[in-house]
């Protein structure tokens, strides 16, 4: 090295406890490296620390089988950072799907409780009254009050329907409501005739 000899300069220490010489060689521009250690190292002379890579070359290996052993092992690198990369997109890719799934779920879920919320909202216009359905789905509705009465009967009362009245005084007002059909292709609905069994129950 004294003598300016460029192989020797290269030499960065011996380790012949293990038979080896380390040497620092220059990185070339863009080389992440491999698992060998890197650090800056600067010449006599040199205002700025250029980057080299430390490796160990066996002495008892021929230069080949030094060169050899270093591309495999640089391959064996290469193949472990590929099938990390490959692993890593695979279960990126998984996470994003599964985040895609859970959002549509969400949103389907979200869409169904607004639906249902839409519809409880939806009060139905015989609900202020007393009412009920009756077995074969005909509509009853009751009064709860005179006035009730009274817009029960000015209002709600069709033509079809059964009115419904008990002799007792205060007694609600009832209309049995009559089922109507709508004929394809006609404006007009035909009153369907109200069954024994609704009239019974009303």
């Amino acid at each position: 090295q004294n003598n300016g000899n460029p192989i020797a300069l290269l030499i960065e220490r011996l380790d012949l406890e293990h038979d080896a010489v380390v040497l620092a060689l220059p990185q070339p521009d863009g080389d992440a490296g491999t698992d060998i250690d890197t650090e800056p190292h600067s010449s006599e002379g040199e205002d700025e620390a250029s980057p080299v890579v430390h490796v160990s070359v066996s002495l008892l290996e021929t230069a080949h089988s030094n060169a050899r052993k270093m591309y495999d092992k640089y391959r064996e690198h290469k193949l472990k950072f590929e099938r990390t990369a490959a692993s890593a997109k695979t279960a990126l890719t998984a996470a994003e799907k599964t985040a895609q799934k859970q959002l549509t779920d969400a949103q389907t879920k979200k869409a169904a409780a607004a639906s249902l919320s839409s519809v409880r909202k939806q009060t139905l216009w015989f609900t202020k009254f007393h009412w009920f359905v009756t077995s074969d789905n005909y509509l009853v509705i009751g009064g709860r009050d005179a006035q009730q009465n009274e817009l029960l009967v000015k209002r709600y009362l069709r033509k079809g329907d059964a009115y419904l009245h008990a002799e007792i005084h205060g007694a609600s007002s009832v209309i049995l409501r009559a089922k109507r059909l709508r004929r394809e292709g006609s404006r007009t609905t035909e009153i369907l005739p109200l069954s024994e069994q609704a009239l019974r129950e009303a």
